[in-house]
């Protein structure tokens, strides 16, 4: 695996998964995809995990480009991202929820100190954007 940044795009896990889900059509509706991505067992690297809850975020709350990548085309995705807001996935909200807990409970398995400082914080990031959300219902 790859990885060259923090952000939820800066590495060959998350752009793979983009890839197959979009060009390939694994899935039968980006609900399936996410939960696929948000049922992963590894915890510690968490970088399926991870996309799914920035999905799941985007689509409750829009998209805040910062948290994907420091490139402002998202490695292409931007538009698709962008979709998400109108149609929200709320229903899988406690999921989401659920996984970055996991992911914060088993630490993350970075390839440094920093990455590790930054990836937590990128979890703590999503956790306070989604308990918002859980918040105004």
């Amino acid at each position: 695996m790859g990885a060259w940044g923090v952000r939820v795009l800066e590495n060959d896990s998350a752009l793979d998964d983009m890839h197959c889900a979009i060009n390939e059509h694994k899935f039968s509706s980006i609900s399936e995809f996410v939960r696929s991505l948000l049922g992963e067992q590894d915890y510690k690297a968490g970088l399926h995990a991870l996309l799914g809850i920035a999905i799941v975020d985007a689509s409750i709350n829009g998209v805040d480009y910062t948290l994907f990548s420091s490139k402002e085309s998202m490695y292409g995705y931007k538009d698709w991202f962008h979709s998400l807001s109108p149609d929200p996935l709320i229903c899988l909200l406690p999921l989401a929820q659920e996984a970055i807990v996991k992911c914060i409970e088993a630490g993350v398995d970075a390839w440094n100190k920093e990455c590790q400082k930054d990836r937590m914080a990128l979890y703590t990031t999503f956790k306070n954007r989604l308990n918002k959300e859980k918040n105004n219902e």
